[in-house]
């Protein structure tokens, strides 16, 4: 802890009482989540896992130097003391420094987003700041990653891997939405396989299966009961799948949230997520209606739509055609996919920010 700061980067009269291991960042128990009951504290700007300090003395507040004891203060020749000038802080401690090392916007200054009204503008923000060249990149890469998997010996391991780095990053727009970023933030870093990849992966299926584990009993169960031929005690009509799907579509945004805030799969469950619906209320439902919706629309997009369009180019342009086609399809597909999801994730993360009054999760 040599080169780590003895007071809070960001409030100056604060002594460190947690520091980043990874990016220094030195940070008072005001800035820190209390995240006292679930999951582990986290670095608000690089994602590390952050180490309680020592505890030290809380700084003086800055004051003139004092002469050395049993040394005479310097004088003018007129016998007036020399003013001594103000310790300055140094540069590497400033809050303003870490948040530039870091890659980060300094939003020391920033009086936040008028939460509300964002919701209006949501639908930009996948173009805002780098966001258009991610979208770009990520179709690109997306496109080169389609053409690998049709090896069938590294298919299903690519497969992975980009399922694995998209739940990674909806998280980190989460994540980055809800502490009152305005732009997408950049891809997650690959330093760990296991954090950034097989964590967030796993909590993502927890979500998952949390949303639509009534459905996924009874579907196993009557699986089970087809293949023992004993028959279920009740019938399994479409109006109860429909109603569980529904459930599944509601719990699934406050799950995400709640799991990519507080960093643990136990945050899924229903102590923390139903109230957290209830009280937010209407405006998180029709954010979950929204984001139903957009999904049905997307896959009908891309099942029917893009299907007839490879099909009129195969039509007009011979085998030629259908083969551009297909690339030109999957190409819009890979597009629209990465726009949904930072889309999805600035929908859900905004709701943390705009409503965190009523959730009081970190208080």
């Amino acid at each position: 802890m040599a080169s780590i700061s003895n007071v809070c980067m960001k409030h100056r009269d604060k002594p460190t009482a947690w520091y980043c291991p990874e990016c220094e960042a030195a940070l008072c128990d005001a800035c820190v989540r209390e995240l006292t009951a679930i999951g582990p504290r986290a670095c608000p700007y690089c994602g590390g896992r952050l180490k309680q300090a020592e505890r030290r003395q809380s700084p003086a507040p800055p004051a003139s130097r004092q002469p050395t004891p049993g040394r005479q203060a310097p004088r003018t020749r007129q016998g007036q003391p020399v003013a001594q000038p103000e310790p300055k802080d140094r540069p590497e401690d400033s809050y303003a420094h870490a948040t530039s090392r870091l890659g980060r916007p300094d939003r020391s200054g920033d009086t936040g987003m008028s939460g509300p009204a964002e919701f209006t503008t949501a639908l930009s923000y996948p173009f805002r700041g780098n966001g258009k060249w991610l979208l770009a990149g990520g179709t690109v890469g997306y496109i080169i990653m389609g053409m690998f998997q049709c090896i069938p010996i590294v298919r299903g391991f690519l497969g992975f891997v980009l399922t694995a780095y998209l739940v990674s990053y909806l998280m980190k727009v989460i994540n980055d939405s809800a502490s009152g970023g305005k732009e997408p933030p950049n891809w997650p870093d690959m330093h760990n396989f296991y954090e950034s990849l097989i964590v967030p992966l796993m909590r993502g299926a927890a979500c998952l299966v949390m949303s639509f584990l009534p459905l996924i009993v009874i579907s196993v169960w009557r699986v089970v009961s087809v293949i023992s031929e004993n028959p279920m005690p009740f019938d399994v009509s479409p109006t109860l799948v429909s109603v569980l799907l529904i459930f599944g579509a509601v719990y699934l945004p406050m799950a995400l949230l709640s799991v990519s805030l507080w960093e643990s799969v136990i945050a899924v469950g229903p102590q923390k997520v139903l109230p957290a619906i209830g009280k937010i209320g209407v405006p998180y439902l029709l954010v979950a209606v929204l984001l139903a919706g957009g999904l049905v629309a997307f896959q009908w997009l891309e099942a029917g739509l893009f299907g007839g369009f490879i099909l009129a180019c195969g039509q007009l342009f011979g085998p030629a055609g259908m083969i551009l086609g297909a690339i030109l399809a999957y190409a819009i597909a890979s597009f629209l996919s990465l726009y949904f999801l930072m889309l999805s994730g600035r929908l859900i993360g905004l709701l943390y920010y705009t409503y965190k009054d009523r959730l009081k999760w970190f208080e």
